[in-house]
């Protein structure tokens, strides 16, 4: 190593040291060294597009802080392991960067290529580095300012010293993924067709980066405007307007731009810079961290498609954590799609700047109204500009995923198909909270009070929110769903079914209803177990909600080892150490009790405080909603033949996986319950018996009470099947039932059994459940719809009522029964 040249950045530590009292530098992904992969010993071979000292400081700098190998060495060199050098793409003049017309490779980076060809043994990583000053994509329209201050990839010296002196707070640095010079050059080509088709690929990956970063240029909010105005699809529904409303077509017109005005975004790169000074200091006073899981899928992702992030909806926080987080991780914030309710003053004209566009709740048959949107979500889309909007279209007051809104989903749908050269990518985005904000009102709207209209009021009242401690905030990527697969493997034909671009096919309404399942399925596929919702799945399977310590951290414990014996995706995310870690995070957050005892602390939760955990517990249900169902066919029985129990849960799963958004198809879910049973076998819950039985643990054991608890995981859920299939039973015979009618019978029986038997969750008997509950009916064949909302009953309702309520406790299953029975509770009328 003696013999290496000397470093050439020794000449420039002076100038690091002044750029560097200014310049601010985040890297992307946050982590290099580990993401990146590098090979230890191997030599590296940073790439950067264009010839910048200032670049190349920065490159120095940051390899320096990540303990990444350094760029000190010509790219001769780096047949030495461990060495490190870059090769730049283009050459800067003074005023702009020098086109390279002939479309040559750079001579170092030809050399490299050559070197590699004449040296069998020679392997290289290359990392392409891109290096942003701001982030601000800029206007349409040139002005001096853009051009001295702006990031431009064609920037010359002296506009390139402006652009640091006014963008050095704003300095990014993308690393990109090595690439195998070795493979490269084993292909086969001539040294000048390799080293042609590498810079190729590097131009194309930094145009991809500089994309996804920077975004497509901002116009002004009244040229958007003026731009749809002049749309077919708009003209023609502003002169139907005109016609059926009998107005002049100006005052039409008119009306139009309004819609259009109430709609649209504008955004500004100088109030998402502010919005990010100001984040940073919120989230340090909220939360103790934002934990952002599988970030690598954004940055893997194929940039060539437009992208639509789908996340859950827990809180108003969403709006403001996701946003943030992707600018942290180097991305375009996207443009929300946001209700109307949150267009007011000061809130409104902020978000609009930092990218919401507003939608109403309903368009109440409204066709311009209706047309002005749809021509807005597909201008953003056809632009280039990321989008974000709730699949399930307000926020959840339980803390499961509720059932799909379609309306946003159908319109991107539609887009594309008006535009297929323009692919499109669906990210689900999980969302979790430690705690959230709002749950206390979630449980008081649960219960019936009316929900309170957002104004600024409300924003003075949460000022006290900034003393609270909130924990963690979580966010999972999920793996993409890309809509041009999605509709081949749904719908191979669908290219030639759409010869006319403006008309709805039949077939896209269902097709939709699958994607927004799908969708949905990948968000639970990919969440965050926080301590506190592992807190709340034990405390609440108690029956008094409370357990001795020792047990309590034993069951934590346990709990933790079965998910990861029986893991629900790759993607779940497990709380990081041990059980008394867990409890110590959750007692950082919520109001847990202890009471004190020589024989051993008791670990509990008053009535009120316990209602709020059945949110967090639920956020992470799906995750053990299986092994709780296996677990319930062992609350009354101490052993069953291994068929009746995997024959009962799957008669019961399909209603889980509607439910929960469950992973797993119908059709595999045999295999999948038995993996189950096999995983709480390997963990000592259950046990082979003799003649193909399967047993519980002894009631002596431990593990019994851990059987117990998990059983108790889903209790609610079954105790809600149960009422529902018990009450349907009564009418297997007759004939229609009035849904609605049945509907309010459910949640009166639901109420009445929870003030008998001691349940103080509002979720328990929450109408929207059964509603949905009644839908998976449906949809499986149990009952049909016949006129005038009316419903008839299969006769197959009565095995099913058996099962579900041969799983509950013995009042509860006294109660229901009763119903079954035909007596009257005085619930349903």
């Amino acid at each position: 190593m003696a013999n290496l040249p000397r470093n050439p950045m020794n000449f420039f530590w002076w100038l690091q040291k002044i750029l560097f009292l200014w310049v601010k530098t985040k890297v992307v992904p946050a982590s290099p060294g580990p993401e990146l992969g590098l090979k230890p010993g191997v030599p590296v071979c940073y790439i950067l597009y264009s010839r910048s000292v200032s670049d190349l400081l920065v490159l120095d700098h940051v390899c320096r802080r990540e303990k990444l190998p350094l760029p000190q060495h010509k790219p001769t060199a780096l047949k030495f392991p461990g060495s490190a050098s870059f090769v730049y793409l283009q050459k800067m003049g003074l005023l702009h960067l020098e086109r390279d017309q002939s479309k040559a490779p750079p001579s170092p980076l030809y050399r490299l290529v050559q070197q590699a060809m004449n040296d069998k043994t020679m392997e290289v990583q290359l990392v392409p580095a891109a290096v942003f000053w701001g982030r601000n994509p800029g206007r349409e329209e040139r002005s001096i300012m853009k051009l001295l201050f702006f990031d431009d990839e064609h920037a010359g010296l002296l506009q390139k010293f402006f652009i640091v002196l006014a963008q050095g707070r704003a300095n990014f640095v993308h690393f990109g993924k090595p690439i195998s010079l070795r493979a490269l050059v084993d292909e086969g080509a001539a040294a000048d067709q390799t080293a042609k088709k590498l810079r190729r690929v590097l131009r194309v990956h930094f145009r991809r980066q500089r994309t996804g970063a920077m975004g497509p240029s901002l116009p002004s909010r009244a040229s958007v405007v003026a731009t749809l105005m002049k749309t077919r699809a708009l003209k023609e529904a502003t002169q139907e307007e005109a016609r059926k409303k009998k107005i002049p077509l100006d005052r039409a017109q008119l009306r139009a731009r309004r819609y259009l005005l109430e709609i649209a975004s504008e955004q500004k790169y100088s109030m998402v810079r502010l919005a990010d000074i100001f984040l940073t200091w919120l989230w340090n006073r909220l939360f103790n961290g934002v934990i952002i899981k599988h970030s690598h899928r954004l940055r893997e992702m194929d940039l060539r498609h437009e992208v639509v992030y789908l996340p859950s909806h827990r809180s108003h926080l969403d709006y403001l954590l996701f946003n943030y987080s992707i600018y942290y991780e180097g991305f375009v914030p996207p443009h929300t799609f946001a209700g109307i309710n949150l267009n007011f003053w000061p809130v409104g004209p902020i978000l609009r700047r930092c990218g919401a566009f507003y939608g109403r709740r309903s368009f109440g048959g409204n066709r311009l109204y209706t047309v002005a949107f749809n021509e807005y979500v597909h201008y953003l889309l056809t632009k280039g500009h990321p989008v974000k909007f709730y699949l399930e279209g307000g926020r959840s007051r339980t803390g499961r995923l509720m059932h799909p809104k379609t309306g946003m989903l159908a319109m991107v749908v539609q887009s594309y198909l008006r535009n297929p050269e323009r692919p499109i990518a669906f990210v689900p985005i999980y969302l979790g909270y430690d705690k959230v904000m709002e749950v206390r009102t979630y449980q008081t709207e649960l219960r019936g009070r009316t929900k309170h209209k957002e104004s600024i009021g409300q924003l003075f009242k949460a000022r006290r929110l900034l003393k609270a401690n909130f924990g963690k905030a979580y966010i999972g990527v999920g793996e993409p769903v890309y809509l041009k697969d999605f509709l081949e493997a749904r719908h191979p034909q669908w290219r030639t079914e759409v010869a006319d671009a403006e008309a709805k096919p039949k077939w896209i309404h269902p097709l939709v209803v699958d994607l927004a399942t799908e969708v949905l399925t990948r968000v639970n596929s990919t969440a965050v177990v926080s301590p506190l919702a592992l807190f709340s799945l034990v405390i609440l399977s108690t029956p008094t909600k409370a357990v001795a310590e020792d047990d309590l951290i034993y069951l934590m414990d346990k709990l933790v080892s079965a998910m990861r014996a029986a893991p629900y995706s790759r993607d779940i995310v497990l709380p990081e150490g041990g059980a008394r870690d867990y409890l110590r995070a959750a007692a950082a957050v919520a109001k847990i009790e202890r009471f004190q005892h020589p024989g051993g602390d008791v670990i509990f939760m008053d009535e009120r405080e316990s209602v709020l955990l059945t949110y967090y517990r639920n956020n992470v249900l799906h995750l053990l909603a299986v092994p709780s169902l296996v677990a319930s066919f062992f609350q009354h029985n101490d052993r069953l033949r291994e068929e009746d129990l995997i024959n009962g849960s799957f008669q019961l799963y399909p209603f889980l996986k509607s439910e929960f958004f469950l992973r797993w198809d119908v059709a595999d879910s045999r295999k999948m319950i038995i993996s189950v049973i096999e995983a709480l076998i390997r963990e000592g819950l259950l046990f082979h018996g003799e003649g193909g039985y399967i047993r519980r643990p002894e009631v002596t054991s431990r593990d019994l009470t851990t059987l117990m608890i998990l059983s108790r995981v889903l209790g609610q859920t079954l105790e809600r099947y149960a009422i529902s299939t018990a009450l349907l039973a009564r009418h297997a015979d007759g004939g229609a039932l009035n849904r609605k009618e049945f509907e309010a019978q459910c949640t009166l029986m639901a109420q009445r059994i929870a003030i008998l038997n001691g349940v103080n969750e509002p979720e328990f008997f929450d109408k929207n459940l059964f509603k949905n509950y009644l839908d998976q009916l449906t949809d499986l064949g149990y009952v049909s719809n016949a006129n005038s909302g009316n419903m008839l009953i299969d006769p197959r309702v009565k095995d099913l009522a058996n099962t579900s309520v041969n799983l509950l406790s013995g009042d509860i299953r006294q109660s229901i029964q009763r119903i079954g029975d035909g007596g009257r509770d005085g619930s349903g009328g």
